[in-house]
């Protein structure tokens, strides 16, 4: 069988596998930077920047990511964003702000990070995986897998030191947010909108974290709350969105 008729049989497999390459990329990037340069923000997004590189080298052997602006269905993709951006605001209004010891070189640096890191997110499991398991799978479980192959790596990356309260929270953040981020991308046809709604997330969630997080297990059962309601969200979207009608936004047809 030829090389693209291989990869074109299982796009799913290649896309899932090409995620995992890239993190693993990111990792070892990670701690060689974090080695030579220390644990700073700036080493973290250093090593953010080579695994989207690896991600360009991947997409260029095998599968095709789309970067393009588009907005096919805004006034869907702008409503569902709201409770994503409402986590976001709670997140801020909720951040012990004279408990985070940063200069403003080091909050520049946090800021690029989570663009860096949203855009390497959504060109992996937006971009990559989503459309690949799409062209063959269901709509719904498209969007299911690579939730959970995503929240999975999230927790995998940041368990150290963690309370069962942050885990839980981590895992289903992570799983719930991945669903209205597959909403929006899959509304607009444009990674870019996704990539803005996620940076704004998690500039939002890491500084909380530098402020100590959340100090109750009240609050974290609010914030447990919002997610869901977000993960609702996308799902009343998605359940309503024809599988055609979601490839021809990413401009691709079924196989």
């Amino acid at each position: 069988m030829k090389y693209k008729q291989f990869v074109a049989n299982h796009r799913g497999g290649w896309a899932a596998l090409v995620c995992v390459l890239v993190y693993l990329v990111f990792t070892i990037a990670g701690g060689l930077l974090g080695y030579g340069l220390g644990e700073t923000i700036w080493a973290a997004t250093l090593a953010e920047v080579v695994a989207l590189l690896a991600l360009g080298l991947f997409n260029w052997l095998t599968l095709s990511v789309s970067w393009r602006l588009a907005w096919h269905d805004g006034r869907t993709a702008g409503w569902l964003s709201l409770p994503a951006l409402g986590v976001a605001v709670i997140l801020a209004a909720t951040t012990r702000w004279g408990a985070v010891q940063q200069t403003a070189a080091v909050a520049a640096g946090t800021v690029l990070y989570s663009l860096v890191g949203a855009a390497l997110r959504e060109g992996l499991f937006r971009g990559l995986l989503l459309p690949s398991m799409l062209r063959r799978d269901r709509l719904w479980y498209a969007v299911l897998i690579g939730g959970i192959v995503e929240a999975c790596m999230t927790l995998v990356m940041s368990l150290t030191g963690m309370s069962g309260y942050a885990i839980l929270a981590q895992g289903v953040a992570a799983l719930a947010f991945s669903f209205a981020y597959a909403a929006v991308y899959l509304k607009t046809g444009s990674l870019l909108w996704g990539i803005a709604l996620h940076a704004v997330v998690d500039v939002a969630t890491v500084f909380n974290a530098a402020g100590g997080g959340p100090q109750s297990g009240t609050l974290y059962g609010v914030m447990l709350a919002l997610d869901l309601l977000v993960a609702a969200a996308a799902w009343v979207v998605l359940l309503r969105t024809p599988k055609d009608a979601a490839l021809a936004a990413l401009g691709l047809r079924g196989d």
